[in-house]
C-alpha cells in the first residue's frame, strides 16, 4: 500500500507499538516507563517515539485510556436472570481476577487520575460504568430495599467490589489471593442478602 493512507497505517501500526510497549512496561516493572525503555520495548529509536507522541503524558494517557476500552470487555457482568447465587458469585470471580491483573498498571496511574484531565475523566466514566454494572447486576435485590436504603446498599457493593478494596486486602493486609476473594464474596453476600423491605 503506497500514498497517504499506507502512510497512516505505517505510522497507526508503529503508535499502537508504543502504547503496547508503554503497558507492557507497566506491568512487568510496575513503575511508569522513561522514553528509552520505551524506545526499546517497541524496537524503535527514542527520536521515533516523539515524533509519534510528542509529549510523554499524552502517551502515558493515551495508552492507560486504550487499555480501560480493552478492560471494558473483560469486566462482563452476570446475566440478571440467574439465580443470585451465581450473579454473586460470577460477578465476584470476575472483578477479582481482572483486578488482580491490572493490579500493577493501577498502582502506577492511580496517582495520575487525581490531577484534572483526560485521564481522570476516563478512570471517572469507567468507575461510573463498574458502578452501573453492579446495579444492574443485583437490580431485584435493591429493588426489593426500602428506598432510602437503596443508595447506600449499592455504595457499599461499589465499594466492596473496586480495585481500591482489593488492593487494600493483597497489598495492606496481605491477604492471599484466595483469602481475599474470600472476604469480597461474604461481604458482598451479607449486603445483598441482608433482607429489606420496600
Amino acid at each position: 500500500m503506497t500514498g497517504p493512507d499506507g502512510r497512516r497505517l505505517r505510522t497507526d501500526k508503529s503508535r499502537q507499538r508504543v502504547l503496547d510497549a508503554v503497558m507492557s512496561l507497566m506491568e512487568s516493572t510496575g513503575e511508569v516507563p522513561t522514553a528509552q525503555q520505551i524506545a526499546d520495548e517497541s524496537a524503535m529509536s527514542t527520536r521515533s517515539v516523539f515524533r509519534l507522541f510528542g509529549d510523554m503524558q499524552d502517551l502515558y494517557s493515551e495508552a492507560v485510556r486504550s487499555r480501560l476500552v480493552d478492560l471494558r470487555g473483560r469486566y462482563v457482568a452476570p446475566s440478571v436472570e440467574l439465580p443470585l447465587g451465581e450473579r454473586l458469585a460470577e460477578l465476584v470471580a470476575t472483578r477479582v481476577s481482572v483486578h488482580e491483573e491490572i493490579s500493577p498498571i493501577r498502582r502506577v496511574v492511580a496517582p495520575k487520575t487525581r490531577n484534572p484531565g483526560e485521564l481522570q475523566e476516563a478512570f471517572k466514566s469507567g468507575m461510573e460504568w463498574l458502578r452501573s454494572q453492579v446495579a444492574a447486576t443485583f437490580a431485584p435485590e435493591l429493588a426489593a430495599r426500602a428506598e432510602h436504603d437503596r443508595e447506600t446498599v449499592l455504595n457499599a457493593l461499589d465499594a466492596v467490589l473496586s480495585w481500591e478494596y482489593w488492593d487494600r486486602l493483597r497489598s495492606v493486609q496481605e491477604l492471599e489471593f484466595a483469602a481475599a476473594r474470600e472476604v469480597v464474596a461474604r461481604t458482598v453476600s451479607s449486603l445483598v442478602e441482608a433482607g429489606g423491605t420496600a
